[in-house]
């Protein structure tokens, strides 16, 4: 089952560029199927892809911030977090990021890749393992802005453009007649078409 989104958003501000804004995405998360799996593994894989203005000069090679114009991260909710703790991690990540500071920690080692190593480019994808009841608690996903070249030049042109984005988020279990389909395509009111196959 894979979940796709896009869309866009303007993420600074003001003279100092301040991040306004961020993305906090309710997921339609199938969550009796994901209980049901209980403690059986569940692979959550996240997708984050976006463009970035390439810095025209040649400093970009050598500074962090710039050749992109920016940057996009993402966050998952922790099963023992609340939406509230969600977004101060998130608001304190972004901070860390902006500070040029070491990521700060997603609070789960079941990632693949992790935080540290998956945000190089803007093409960004983990691999989260773990218990479908784990993962019935974290029906909640965060992309937020980080600074590139047009926060360190204060480009004026560059304040008010929106940066668009797509995130996949796909859920896949082993077990053997779980539907993680259905419960998602029903309360997004996609229609399920049955084909009649003659043979």
């Amino acid at each position: 089952m894979t979940l796709v989104t896009q869309d866009e958003f303007v993420p600074f501000e003001g003279e100092k560029y301040a991040m306004r804004t961020f993305r906090l995405h309710s997921l339609p998360w199938p969550t009796d199927a994901l209980e049901a799996v209980g403690s059986a593994d569940v692979r959550l894989r996240v997708t984050l892809s976006y463009f970035v203005e390439p810095s025209p000069s040649r400093r970009g090679w050598r500074q962090r911030y710039s050749y992109a114009s920016h940057g996009l991260r993402f966050e998952i909710k922790n099963p023992t977090e609340t939406p509230d703790e969600f977004i101060r991690r998130v608001g304190r990540a972004a901070a860390d990021d902006e500070a040029g500071g070491a990521p700060t920690s997603s609070g789960s080692e079941r990632w693949l890749v992790g935080s540290g190593q998956r945000n190089v480019g803007s093409l960004h994808q983990d691999i989260w393992e773990g218990s479908g009841q784990e993962l019935a608690a974290s029906g909640y996903v965060a992309v937020y802005p980080v600074g590139g070249w047009w926060k360190r030049n204060l480009r004026r042109d560059r304040l008010d453009l929106p940066v668009r984005y797509s995130l996949l988020i796909s859920l896949a279990t082993p077990i053997q007649g779980v539907d993680l389909y259905t419960p998602i395509a029903t309360e997004l009111r996609v229609p399920i078409v049955n084909e009649v196959v003659v043979t």
